[in-house]
């Protein structure tokens, strides 16, 4: 989004790193380390799939994300004949059990994790070219190329993240019952939720601070609705509402451009 398109095949993404990691280490009896290099090189593709046919032929990123998504779907359905039959890992209910330490601190491995990753993403973004490459290509392409960006490609590696980072989260949330053909669909609209209640418009409007920030707050929400039993509908109209409110605040601000 900050680039200025959306992907919609991080569930589809978060489902493959599940199934690999489930299927290829207990049922064909891969070793971990490879089974994460196909993942990860099948997001590469994927990704890289996404970001050229979007920016080569000026397709709308949310039509080419949904059937590369689709696609992906398919692929894993056709191979696991819809059923995935395998166990995941000792390892990845380790990185997701609430009660697990990392390095003898209370803390779950997959927060450690996830706190890393939030650190390394809010620098990159906030201090290096590569992050600021993408902010202007969201903010206005033309500009992007004067400034001698190369939007092709940071296009594309936005996408190629976005696709290896779903993949990686899938791999660890097979621990979690993740390890079947729709776990990544319940993560679409929370991730998309969490990142517009945080303030990120489309086009070089926000940052993964305040992205983190929205999905704390998601976080506290969903486990209120959940402590009162609420229906998944009752918390979908939720979400929603939340959407709407967070998109009219933001939508009062000025433009980047009216500030620059």
């Amino acid at each position: 989004m900050l680039g200025g398109g959306i992907d919609f095949s991080v569930g589809s993404f978060i489902t493959a790193g599940g199934v690999f990691i489930t299927e290829l280490t207990s049922v064909d009896n891969w070793p971990t380390w490879a089974v994460i290099v196909v993942a990860l090189a099948v997001a590469v593709a994927g990704g890289a799939l996404n970001g050229v046919i979007s920016y080569r032929f000026g397709i709308e990123p949310l039509i080419v994300t949904l059937g590369v998504g689709s696609l992906l779907t398919g692929v894993l359905t056709g191979w696991t004949s819809g059923a995935v039959n395998g166990t995941p890992p000792s390892w990845t209910d380790s990185a997701v059990s609430v009660t697990t330490r990392t390095f003898g601190i209370p803390v779950p491995p997959i927060v450690a994790i996830w706190a890393v990753l939030a650190v390394i993403i809010g620098i990159v973004l906030a201090r290096t070219g590569a992050g600021r490459s993408l902010y202007l290509n969201g903010t206005n392409r033309t500009a992007a190329r004067q400034a001698l960006v190369r939007t092709g490609w940071a296009w594309t590696a936005g996408f190629i993240v976005s696709a290896l980072l779903a993949t990686f989260a899938g791999i660890l949330l097979a621990g979690d019952g993740g390890g079947n053909l729709d776990a990544g669909d319940p993560y679409l609209f929370l991730a998309l939720t969490a990142v517009i209640v945080g303030g990120t418009m489309f086009g070089g409007r926000g940052d993964y601070w305040r992205t983190v920030l929205g999905a704390l707050i998601l976080t506290v929400v969903s486990y209120l609705l959940e402590a009162h039993n609420y229906s998944t509908g009752v918390q979908e109209m939720v979400y929603g509402l939340l959407i709407m409110i967070v998109v009219a605040m933001y939508g009062r601000e000025r433009k980047i451009r009216d500030r620059v």
